[in-house]
């Protein structure tokens, strides 16, 4: 009785490079994974890449561009830091003048009209030279033409609380925005989103007056 034979094992498929069918390959593409044979292997930082993703990566490279169009920056934390820096640097400024109390300040925040700021009382809607007859400090409004306000005070900032939550977003959360939008739209958002805060600010009425 002749012994049974034992079963072979199915045969396995050859991998093929994938631009030329007829030649066998085991090297993979680091990118699309696709197999690729010596003629189609591209160095690359690590491996090797097939034609395609090297004409893609080249491509990408050279347009600079971020997926909205913006130009993609080097180091997305600098216009994030130099931001921090310039709120955390007038904030350090009011501090030492006085915080809350600090005469920067009453320079500094958004206030829609005038304010006269006489000896023991203050008046709004008092003209300058009145005022200023009356030994007070006359301070503008935006009304009045001191629209550098709509600047000033999205930096000027008393309370730790609010600072240290709005850098810590800023530091967060502005890299990513660079970075998914470029540096000139993310620095417009920035300025944009804080005129949108001060026009809000002289839409609810005369008698407020703000900071950042």
């Amino acid at each position: 009785m002749s012994q049974a034979q034992p079963p072979q094992p199915p045969e396995t498929a050859v991998p093929t490079c994938y631009r030329h069918p007829d030649r066998e390959a085991h090297i993979r593409c680091q990118r699309c994974e696709r197999v690729i044979c010596p003629e189609c292997m591209r160095p690359a930082s690590v491996g090797f890449q097939c034609p395609e993703c090297v004409k893609e990566g080249a491509k990408d490279t050279r347009s600079g561009r971020t997926a909205y169009g913006g130009l993609r920056p080097s180091d997305a934390s600098i216009t994030s830091g130099v931001l921090i820096a310039l709120n955390v640097g007038v904030w350090i400024a009011l501090m030492v003048t006085g915080g809350s109390s600090s005469k920067l300040l009453d320079w500094l925040v958004l206030r829609t009209q005038a304010l006269c700021l006489a000896p023991g009382a203050g008046a709004a809607d008092v003209g300058k030279n009145v005022c200023q007859q009356a030994g007070g400090t006359y301070l503008p409004g935006v009304v009045d033409g001191a629209y550098y306000q709509l600047v000033t005070s999205m930096f000027s900032q008393v309370a730790l609380w609010h600072i240290g939550f709005n850098m810590l977003a800023l530091w967060v959360l502005g890299p990513q925005l660079e970075l998914a939008i470029g540096r000139i739209r993310f620095l417009a958002l920035y300025f944009i989103s804080g005129f949108a805060g001060g026009a809000m600010v002289l839409w609810l009425g005369p008698e407020y007056s703000v900071g950042g």
